[in-house]
């Protein structure tokens, strides 16, 4: 598939995005690049008009940078609000994209979602003006060395009471599906998650997704404070997240939610 339209930059309050319309024989599809705000989880997602199912699913998936193949784990689902859409939503690491910067021509292998390819051209200046873009994010989420040493007390917040055994998804049950992945939570001036995104992935996205979605729901947490005591916004990243299945006894498969020893700790100094 072609360009149907220019690419569109989103500075986004949470999160940078780049976003461009492909269409090819009346097909029309939407490709987007989000780059992590921390962390090592590079995010592609499809969209196209239409109904599709609510039900998430999950199955391995090939990304072929022009001619070199990349494995990657791909979540399909449908929104019905505002407009009815199907999305398929790729989660790589970095290392993998750094291949996809020099391709123009991106493709797409998945059981759960039509094969796809995108005649993307020249993409340096577009993840120039993403790098550019995260660095001003993370500068206004308080994220920044200068403004971290500034910060007298950091959010806190206690995520040990949050999970549950019946939180594990019924499809990564069925599988016997198990892993572990870290979060980066966006917390405001009043203590409330405003998003979360994936820091470390599990390697299993229906894990990534129903982790963020818990966390937005149910954790509270108390605001960071500059030395004047006033709230800020700031960063968190949480400690590591596990999904585990007790098959001791024969037959049965039983979900547990092992223990969060530690409470997110502020994001680490980094050079």
């Amino acid at each position: 598939m072609h360009p149907a339209s220019k690419w569109n930059l989103d500075y986004g309050y949470t999160q940078c995005s780049a976003s461009r319309d492909f269409a090819n024989k009346g097909a029309r599809y939407t490709l987007a690049f989000r780059p992590p705000l921390l962390g090592d989880v590079y995010e592609l997602v499809i969209s196209k008009d239409g109904s599709g199912s609510a039900e998430a699913r999950e199955s391995e998936a090939v990304i072929t940078f022009d001619s070199q193949p990349q494995k990657a784990m791909i979540l399909t689902y449908g929104l019905r609000s505002p407009t009815p859409k199907q999305l398929s939503r790729y989660h790589l690491p970095s290392s993998q994209m750094m291949i996809a910067k020099g391709a123009k021509v991106l493709s797409f292998d998945a059981r759960n979602a039509p094969k796809l390819s995108f005649a993307t051209g020249d993409l340096t200046a577009l993840y120039a003006a993403l790098d550019s873009c995260t660095a001003d994010l993370r500068k206004f989420w308080n994220d920044d060395i200068q403004n971290l040493a500034h910060t007298a007390t950091p959010s806190k917040g206690d995520l040990r009471a949050v999970f549950k055994a019946d939180d594990y998804p019924a499809e990564a049950l069925t599988r016997l599906q198990q892993g572990s992945g870290q979060y980066v939570l966006l917390i405001d001036e009043t203590g409330r998650v405003v998003d979360c995104l994936t820091y470390k992935s599990s390697g299993i996205p229906i894990f990534d997704v129903r982790s963020c979605q818990i966390i937005r729901e149910r954790a509270k947490f108390s605001p960071a404070r500059d030395p004047s005591g006033k709230t800020i916004r700031s960063l968190l990243v949480t400690p590591p997240i596990t999904f585990a299945i007790d098959t001791s006894t024969t037959g049965t498969r039983t979900p547990v939610q092992l223990p969060i020893e530690q409470y997110p700790k502020p994001v680490p100094d980094r050079e």
